[in-house]
């Protein structure tokens, strides 16, 4: 096969941009405060306190509000994460 014939056989593809709509998250305020952690033997809990006055306990995989949920648990910190996948640590002062 010489090389003009396998140029005539390239197709030329162009990516076309996603229409996938991700809502924007990473500006939203928070409507909780992280206020501590319980600790039952080694399974620890995080307390958020919400805009609302609620105080809600939640595990690892537990939701807080507005679509966040329980990522990891540490001593002094919680990851939580929103319904857009955006991760953010909180960290007690």
């Amino acid at each position: 096969m010489s090389d003009s014939s396998q140029n005539q056989n390239l197709t030329r593809v162009v990516a076309e941009p996603s229409s996938e709509v991700i809502p924007p998250s990473s500006g939203a305020r928070a409507t909780f405060s992280f206020i501590g952690v319980a600790l039952q033997g080694d399974q620890r809990t995080a307390i958020f306190l919400l805009d609302n006055g609620r105080v809600v306990v939640a595990g690892i995989g537990g939701a807080v509000a507005n679509g966040y949920q329980v990522g990891a648990i540490e001593e002094a910190a919680v990851s939580v994460m929103d319904s857009a996948g955006v991760i953010r640590r909180h960290e007690l002062r």
